[in-house]
């Protein structure tokens, strides 16, 4: 029985070996078929290019980074050397017909003076002039009234005497209208009130003599606030207190009257309950805001169209205006004629419609009330002086 066991798993051994054989299987033969083996040996061929590959990218970006920047670097430098290059251009450059930005009085005077005699080459058909100290050169253009062309010659700091002495810079001109705006600074100094007046009076005796064909607006002093106001230089108002401002208007008043020039009475336009400068008003108790030359606006504007509008009435009168019928002589039955008359003033120097000139009056224009509103913009005057 154990023989015929063993004589079967021993045939079973050779079946299965004849099948190895023939199948080609063999123990000393490799496991992996011959396209595995080139499969492998390619994709480590490929792996071998690919890192070849990336690592000449990874140079060849480094190369180009540090050409990038060399050329930012050298571009800052050339940047760093331009001021000095164009000082040096400007250096070698003739000199400019007008001169840059003064910060010196005298500057400022030159600079005035060069507008002038621009405005004087250009003879625009309605011109108007303002004069006086930093209230009047602050006044933003894009606030005076459209209806004429405007000639700003205000200089910070000036002085009565110091307006008086450059009135000839204008003399070229014949605008039609002029308006004076000064006396605050020479308070500020210590001028008595004799002196001040005085020196209006002659600023406006000049401006009639050069100006003949022109209307000559006297504008009175403006309030401030006093103590309450944050100036640099609000110790000096203590000079310029509200009752004396006040006396000095009431004598400028005059001074229009007695001239036979227009008044402007902007004082009580600025002025508040206790009689100083509205806060509304005002960047810092001196200085106007926004808000304050919208108030000079308007008394401007009101002043321009009064002068206009009696302008326009007077040459209607003169157009209208006729020969009266000759009348009949008694004695000898014939007409004698009778010369023209005409009821109002030559159209070639008008006159507002309250007639200031015919009755010793001066006018004083009623511009619109004030508003209580907040300012919406402030106006920047960093000069010591107004």
């Amino acid at each position: 029985m154990f023989s015929r066991s063993r004589t079967r798993r021993t045939d079973i051994f050779k079946l299965r070996s004849g099948r190895s054989r023939r199948s080609g299987f063999s123990p000393s033969r490799p496991l992996a078929p011959w396209w595995v083996r080139w499969s492998l040996w390619g994709n480590g061929l490929l792996a071998i290019a690919l890192i070849t590959i990336v690592t000449g990218l990874d140079r060849a970006a480094s190369k180009a980074i540090a050409q990038v920047a060399s050329q930012v670097q050298q571009m800052k430098e050339t940047a760093e050397r331009a001021p000095s290059q164009a000082v040096a251009a400007t250096v070698s450059r003739p000199t400019r017909s007008l001169p840059p930005a003064p910060d010196s009085y005298e500057g400022s005077v030159r600079r005035r003076r060069q507008e002038a005699a621009a405005m004087a080459q250009r003879r625009p058909t309605r011109l108007a002039v303002l004069t006086g100290d930093s209230l009047s050169l602050a006044f933003p253009v894009r606030l005076l009234p459209n209806q004429a062309a405007w000639l700003n010659q205000g200089v910070s700091g000036e002085t009565t005497r110091g307006l008086l002495r450059r009135l000839s810079d204008i003399s070229q001109l014949q605008p039609e209208a002029i308006f004076v705006a000064i006396g605050i600074n020479d308070l500020l100094q210590g001028v008595g009130e004799d002196t001040i007046v005085e020196n209006q009076r002659a600023i406006v005796r000049e401006l009639r003599s050069a100006h003949p064909r022109s209307r000559i607006v006297l504008q009175s002093l403006l309030p401030h606030r006093g103590r309450l106001s944050t100036w640099e230089g609000r110790a000096r108002l203590e000079r310029a207190q509200t009752a004396k401002l006040k006396r000095i208007n009431n004598r400028l008043a005059q001074v229009a009257r007695d001239e036979r020039v227009d008044y402007l009475n902007l004082f009580a336009m600025f002025s508040d309950n206790t009689g100083i400068l509205h806060p509304d008003l005002t960047t810092d108790g001196l200085h106007l805001s926004d808000r304050g030359y919208l108030v000079w606006r308007a008394a401007l504007d009101s002043y321009l169209q009064l002068l206009r509008s009696s302008a326009a009435s007077l040459s209607a009168d003169d157009r209208q205006s006729t020969t009266p019928r000759p009348k009949a002589l008694p004695e000898t039955g014939k007409a004698t004629p009778t010369p023209k008359t005409s009821s109002s003033t030559p159209a070639s120097k008008p006159r507002p419609a309250s007639d200031s000139a015919r009755d010793g009056r001066s006018s004083t224009t009623s511009p619109s009330p004030r508003p209580s509103t907040p300012a919406a913009g402030r106006t920047t005057d960093d000069d010591t002086n107004p």
